[in-house]
């Protein structure tokens, strides 16, 4: 028995990894498309589990340095798990865009912080509030979903699998429509200051 469990441990954490490597490479094209103004997406990545590991990177790194603030104040903070899990949870969805987008900027998995990104978020006040409005929206849905319905039993939330997949879809164009956005108006500003 110890031993069946070992071999279904491993195989879950091998497919989760090869599973989370697409997700990641679906992300990051997303993201990267809808950042171009691009209605539709045209180069979905191929089902390739070398070429999806540089994508992991990207949005494994970003996750972590992401909830990593939150955490450790949440350890300090709070006493139960559950509030220490929201503090990460909140340092993530605020500090995630940041980090991601400054990878994709600096094309490194290792750039976690860019300035040109940060000060043009803060130029775009009003999308930058609506964008985090709908990822919070998003989160609590998928949250919810799983709050109430795994007391019924552990495996029901997956259930709601193609929620998060869609979730994670929307949240990716949302991403990559606030980075359109951002440099959109950037490029108006190049423009007018070259004009006069």
């Amino acid at each position: 028995m110890a031993f069946a469990g070992l071999a279904e441990m491993l195989l879950s954490a091998v497919l989760m990894i090869i599973w989370s490597a697409y997700a990641s490479g679906v992300l990051v094209v997303v993201v990267s498309e809808s950042s171009e103004g691009n209605e539709n997406i045209c180069g979905w990545p191929k089902v390739n589990f070398i070429e999806s590991m540089t994508d992991l990177a990207y949005v494994f790194t970003a996750a972590m340095f992401s909830a990593a603030p939150g955490w450790i104040v949440g350890h300090f903070a709070a006493q139960q798990p559950a509030a220490q899990l929201l503090w990460a949870a909140g340092s993530l969805i605020l500090f995630f865009p940041v980090v991601f987008l400054s990878q994709l900027e600096a094309n490194s998995p290792w750039a976690l912080f860019s300035g040109h990104v940060v000060v043009s978020l803060a130029r775009r006040p009003f999308s930058c509030l609506l964008f985090y409005v709908e990822a919070v929206l998003l989160a609590a849905l998928c949250a919810a979903a799983v709050f109430y319905t795994a007391p019924l039993h552990h495996l029901v939330p997956v259930l709601f699998a193609p929620l998060f997949v869609g979730a994670g879809l929307i949240y990716g164009r949302l991403l990559g429509r606030l980075a359109w956005r951002i440099a959109v108006s950037t490029e108006v500003k190049k423009t007018d200051a070259g004009d006069a």
